[in-house]
């Protein structure tokens, strides 16, 4: 499984997915144009749905929420570069079997 960091055309989006180019597609064809995740990360299933939820839960306040809805996306001025930093040091502290590969 994978988990991605995408920076979106309003705002840095992250989320997990079992096939990253069919999820990239799936961007692409929304916004039209080309979408890329800018980090990629693999690992075991629960090591990376454990990472999204560690993100969720520390960083509710950071989502962006449109209605009800809680979307993956941060609504604050983090950089691509702030979340993956963020990231390692999760995987780091937890121990998480997650490798980044882009």
């Amino acid at each position: 499984m994978y988990f991605y960091i995408l920076p979106g055309p309003f705002r840095l989006g992250f989320g997990i997915t079992g096939n990253h180019e069919r999820t990239a597609k799936d961007y692409t064809g929304a916004w039209g144009g080309i979408a890329e995740f800018k980090y990629l990360f693999e690992g075991p299933t629960p090591h990376i749905k454990r990472l999204e939820k560690i993100i969720k839960d520390m960083h509710q306040d950071m989502l962006w929420t449109v209605d009800d809805w809680e979307t993956e996306w941060l609504n604050n001025n983090w950089t691509a570069e702030n979340l993956l930093e963020f990231v390692k040091d999760l995987i780091a502290e937890r121990h998480l079997r997650v490798v980044q590969i882009k």
